[in-house]
Formats: C-alpha cells, sequence, structure tokens
C-alpha cells in the first residue's frame, strides 16, 4: 500500500544542482508549454543560469535592483529579465540577459505588499470588520512592476478601501479583475484515491487530496502536503490502510506534514499517475525562477506543466482565511489535488493549495494565460516543521 505513496520532500536550506531532465518530463513541458525538444533545453539552461544572474544583479544594483524574472519570446525562446529602478552600470550588461528600466525597486513594492499583510492579518474575528470576499489575492510582480491585487467582478470599491486603509504606497498597486473566485483543491466525495480521512462530521472521505513529498524528521518517516486537508492529529488513510495522522499543519500557509507509521516505504519519486505511468525522482529542492517551467502531480487531474507567474502571493480564500508565501502557476490542476507534489525537473518546488476553477472540478479547459494554480512552496515548509527532504541517490 505504502509504495503507491510517491512524495516530495527536500533537503533543508540546501540547494542542489539540478541533473539531467528526465524524458517524460520533457515530453509534458512539450506538451503543456507548446515547446519542441530544442526549446525545452534552452529553458532549463536559462533557468540553472538564473540564480546566479541574479544574485549579480542584487549585488551590482543594491537599493536599486527592481526583481528578474523568466521571459519567452515571440519566437518561442527564452531569456532573463533584469529590472533596475536606477541607473545600471557596464558591468551588467551581459549576454542573454535584458535589462530594463523600470519606476519603482523591488524593495518599494515589497514594502506595499507588508503593508497589505499588515492590514488583513491584523483583523480580529468578531471585532474587526472581516475582509471583502471580493478580495482575492495580492501579491508582488516585478514584471508589471507593481503590488497586483486581484479583485472579483464589483469589487474594486472594496479594493480601493482595503489598499487606502493600509497605508500602503497606491502608486505601487495595480487592481485585477478575475473572473472566479478563489478555491481550495480539495474534494469530499466517496472513493479510492491517494489518502481521505473521517472528518469532524463522522463521515469517511477517501477521494480527499494527494500525497506530496516524502520526508523524514529524525527517525519520524512522513510525507508535506497541505493543511487545509487535515486538522490536528487527524488520521490518513491510503489504499485502504490507515497510515498515519497530520502531526504539525499551518493555514496561514496552508503547509502540514503528516506522520506516517513505521514500516511503510516512502518513496523520493513523484507519480506522474495518469499521463505516462511511471515515476519521476526527486533530487533536491533548488527553487525554480520566476517564468521557469515547474510541473505539478496529483490524482484527480494527473501530471500537468506550466510557468511560474508570480511568487509570495497572500490569497484570501472565503471560508478559509487568508494564505501568505504562495506561488502562482498556470499548470491546471482538480479538485482532489490538493496536497501534491509541483517540481521543476528532479527539484521539489512546493504542494498544491488553491486555484479558479470557474464553477468547474478543474480549470484544466481555461486558457493558460487565465489559469490560476497555487501552491505553497516546500524549502519553508520544510524549515517550518524542521523536516529533511527523503531524496533519490
Amino acid at each position: 500500500m505504502a509504495t503507491a505513496l510517491a512524495c516530495i520532500g527536500f533537503v533543508s536550506g540546501t540547494a542542489l544542482a539540478a541533473g539531467p531532465l528526465h524524458p517524460l518530463i520533457g515530453k509534458a513541458m512539450q506538451r503543456d508549454l507548446g515547446l519542441t525538444a530544442q526549446q525545452v533545453t534552452a529553458l532549463r539552461s536559462v533557468e540553472q543560469a538564473a540564480a546566479g544572474e541574479e544574485a549579480l544583479a542584487r549585488s551590482a544594483l543594491g537599493k536599486n535592483f527592481a526583481g528578474t524574472w523568466i521571459e519567452r519570446q515571440s519566437d518561442g525562446s527564452y531569456r532573463q529579465v533584469v529590472a533596475a529602478s536606477g541607473s545600471v552600470g557596464p558591468s551588467l550588461r551581459r549576454a542573454g540577459v535584458e535589462l530594463r528600466k523600470v519606476r519603482h525597486s523591488l524593495a518599494a513594492l515589497e514594502r506595499s505588499k507588508e503593508s497589505l499583510d499588515r492590514n488583513a492579518s491584523s483583523r480580529i474575528p468578531g471585532i474587526s470588520k472581516p475582509l471583502a470576499e471580493g478580495i482575492q489575492s495580492w501579491h508582488v510582480d516585478p514584471q508589471s512592476n507593481t503590488v497586483v491585487v486581484a479583485l472579483a467582478p464589483g469589487a474594486t470599491e472594496a479594493g480601493i478601501d482595503f489598499v487606502a486603509a493600509s497605508g500602503a504606497d497606491i502608486d505601487t498597486v495595480r487592481f485585477k479583475t478575475a473572473e472566479s473566485r478563489e478555491e481550495l483543491l480539495v474534494q469530499n466525495v466517496a472513493g479510492g484515491n491517494p489518502y481521505g480521512y473521517t472528518a469532524a462530521d463522522g463521515n469517511f472521505y477517501a477521494r480527499a487530496c494527494s500525497v506530496g513529498f516524502s520526508v523524514t524528521q529524525g527517525p519520524h518517516i512522513g510525507f508535506a502536503t497541505a493543511a487545509h486537508c487535515g486538522a490536528p492529529n487527524r488520521y490518513v488513510n491510503h489504499g485502504g490502510e490507515w497510515i498515519g495522522h497530520f502531526s504539525r499543519l499551518d493555514n496561514a500557509f496552508d503547509s502540514a506534514w503528516v506522520a506516517v507509521f513505521p514500516g511503510h516505504n516512502m518513496m523520493p519519486y513523484v507519480n506522474d499517475y495518469f499521463a505516462f505511468g511511471a515515476l519521476i525522482p526527486i533530487r533536491g529542492s533548488a527553487e525554480t525562477p520566476l517564468g521557469g517551467a515547474v510541473c505539478r502531480s496529483g490524482y484527480k487531474t494527473g501530471y500537468r506543466c506550466g510557468h511560474i507567474r508570480a511568487k509570495n502571493v497572500t490569497v484570501f480564500i472565503p471560508g478559509f482565511g487568508t494564505t501568505r508565501g504562495m506561488t502562482e502557476s498556470d499548470a491546471c490542476a482538480g479538485k482532489g489535488d490538493s496536497g501534491g507534489a509541483w517540481f521543476s525537473g528532479d527539484q521539489a518546488q512546493g504542494v498544491t493549495s488553491s486555484g479558479q476553477m470557474n464553477g468547474q472540478d478543474n480549470n484544466c479547459g481555461v486558457p493558460a494565460n487565465q489559469r490560476v494554480t497555487r501552491f505553497a512552496p516546500i524549502n519553508p515548509l520544510l524549515q517550518r516543521y524542521g523536516l529533511t527532504l527523503t531524496v533519490t541517490q
């Protein structure tokens, strides 16, 4: 039973060099991103150089650093963009990297987002006025050099009030209308699935969530997943067997880990489920840059790929609350994929949290440029609970 728990974890705080791309991941990227094999190789090359280029830019630009990301060109090729709010010296003009002049520094944008976060987190249930449901999320967007606040249709006035009350610099804020409400990707329907549980109402839900990554905490084994899938000490059922329980969880970051009873085989792989029927090895947790490619796996929609569109997103989910530190992608997902694994190549990235479903069970039918799916990054999750990723040797 436990063999099917193909999960991801990470070596805490360690950024490992990415290995050769698994051929099945390459095929999925071609399928979901519309790339040729040559373009996949070129994108990987840009991704692997991105962290070093960002470090150079941060050092050279100092307070004028305004962010960096990977951008796809009209001919299908990729390049890295470095943004600066001030003058740019000749040392930063490097082959394959575009320098772009913008108005606001990254630090200025982050201060505005922090003001919005404080406004949301300081509200006291039963005393403060609750956050309007039409306010969906907010994050720093280096590409537009703004803090993007996503609103439901008709919620512009509520968004203006929210920003004004926060004290954020209004010049840094851009409102965006989202056509669908934010939903947690959990499904309470009977039937077999990677894992289920007995809820507070006493009902057993077999089709609940998806396993994330294999992890350890000292001598204890388990897996990382989403907090909204569980509750303190809730037992977890997999394949008809009670295999463990939620040991720690934090709704504010929608992250959790399930401690699994001894004797189960927690594998350092991701199951690509429906797409190719194979296991993908995980060797580390080096973070993929903004604009880079990412894939995800879950029992509901299988194995899907997309691009990273935003990081450190704060999301307001009606009925659940505000989650922080999310990463946003255009890879599709469905209800039941919650908690499942996100990865880039052989590097773990995070666990599925929420998305905009447009009234459907999944958003795979939504055009990629309108699709929104979010995950909780894996490295903060592991650091939060003192976990170590189980990796393929």
